[in-house]
């Protein structure tokens, strides 16, 4: 089936759809954190409102993806057959069924000039959540500018419907100015750790789960986060655990505000977001072999990103091994942006640095110019040979952070140093035959 005419065919089901069934459209963008914040955001409501939440699965975050989301369906990439079965399930549901999702939970990418103002042309979001777009966002490679990009973004807030609520990320200069975009009529809230934002965090702490004191020396204590939130004078705990760092703290935030939006009180939201897991290769903390902890961020990398999971890896007082892999799609900022990350290095207690890929050189000849220890940077290929060299240098009660882009795989560096070899198939990103 063509895609052209499949696109059709589902923006009709799909109008039709929102038509009868009037649900409730929570659109998420941003150039980093859209996937962590849909599954914040769907874990809130799925706790409040059980069995009426549907969310855009995996990254199908696309004109094909997020049409199929909202009916329902899985994308069925080349099979007619499976397309013409998924259709005619639609049709008889249309026909037949009262039964739909009170809530729909849809990340939108803008991977090329168009994608968002295609999608908010029929699906008109009642909530508009922007994540974080940053100094140097991703995805510059098919846009001619960075203000191209950014523009884009801001069609999510121009689509609001009547009524409808923009949240917003304080803390990101660029979302923050675009609170001038939203159109008059609409609520704005802001989420983030300045004092200024409506969902204000404080009181961030890196904490370790109750039954780690009673752990066995060979077993690592897997660490989470806590942290205060603030809105309108009242104060409520929150505690994750099993993910670190203040970007993951942004999803929890963007779903607080969105609560807030759809009146859910802080305390139901601190309830709800204990349960919260993040999304595979996003900042998850698992442990590996010799007592190591490894920091496994390997969905994706881009430079706000790594420089964030660079802070975290920080914070621990043993041994930091910064495995890192090239950032892609970066255009023209490419080797200004991997600069910016052997500065991060050298700036930072990171134990060791090892670069993975030609790109992360840059990164190593900066990290030495700002005076990193030349004996402390190791450089590989890919992450076969990262795996190798990691075989010979970890020791007892190391950390581990693991990123890159996709298509460096770096998960396949997360996998060789599991503790728990079997546990790679449910906690890692790209485990399915066709990537194996």
């Amino acid at each position: 089936m063509k895609k052209d005419f499949l696109q059709k065919i589902l923006r009709m089901l799909t109008v039709k759809t929102l038509r009868k069934y009037h649900p409730t459209v929570i659109a998420i963008t941003g150039s980093v954190g859209k996937s962590s914040a849909k599954e914040a955001i769907a874990t809130l409501l799925a706790y409040k409102f059980p069995g009426s939440v549907r969310k855009t699965e995996k990254n199908y975050n696309n004109e094909i993806g997020v049409p199929c989301a909202v009916l329902g369906i899985t994308p069925q990439g080349n099979s007619l057959i499976g397309w013409i079965s998924a259709i005619i399930g639609i049709y008889i549901h249309l026909l037949v069924s009262k039964k739909f999702p009170r809530y729909l939970v849809l990340e939108m990418g803008a991977d090329r000039p168009g994608d968002i103002a295609y999608l908010t042309g029929f699906i008109p979001p009642d909530v508009a959540v922007i994540t974080a777009i940053g100094e140097m966002p991703v995805h510059l490679e098919f846009f001619p500018e960075r203000d191209a990009l950014v523009n884009e973004k801001a069609f999510v807030l121009k689509r609001l419907k009547k009524k409808g609520t923009a949240v917003l990320n304080y803390d990101d200069l660029t979302v923050r100015d675009l609170r001038d975009r939203v159109p008059s009529g609409r609520e704005t809230i802001s989420f983030g750790w300045e004092s200024g934002a409506h969902i204000h965090a404080f009181g961030e702490e890196t904490v370790l789960p109750a039954h780690s004191q009673e752990s066995s020396h060979t077993t690592p204590a897997i660490p989470g986060i806590a942290f205060k939130v603030e809105d309108g004078g009242n104060v409520v705990p929150f505690n994750v655990q099993h993910v670190l760092g203040r970007q993951v703290t942004y999803a929890l935030l963007a779903a607080i505000a969105v609560g807030k939006a759809l009146n859910i009180n802080l305390v139901d939201a601190s309830q709800s977001l204990a349960r919260f897991i993040n999304l595979p290769g996003r900042m998850n903390v698992l442990a590996g072999i010799k007592n190591s902890l490894l920091i496994d961020d390997t969905y994706n990398a881009s430079p706000l990103a790594v420089l964030a999971a660079l802070e975290v890896a920080a914070q621990f007082t043993n041994r930091t091994i910064a495995v890192l892999g090239d950032m892609l799609e970066l255009g023209d900022n490419e080797q200004a942006s991997h600069e910016k990350i052997g500065e991060a290095v050298a700036a930072l207690p990171i134990g060791l640095f090892m670069g993975v890929g030609e790109r992360m050189r840059f990164a190593a000849d900066a990290a030495q110019r700002a005076g990193y220890p030349a004996e402390r940077i190791i450089s590989c290929h890919n992450a076969t040979e990262a795996i190798e060299r990691l075989r010979e240098i970890i020791t007892d009660g190391d950390v581990l952070l693991i990123k890159g882009s996709q298509s460096m795989r770096m998960e396949k560096i997360t996998r060789a140093f599991l503790a728990d070899p079997t546990a790679a198939a449910h906690a890692l990103v790209r485990q399915e035959k066709r990537w194996q």
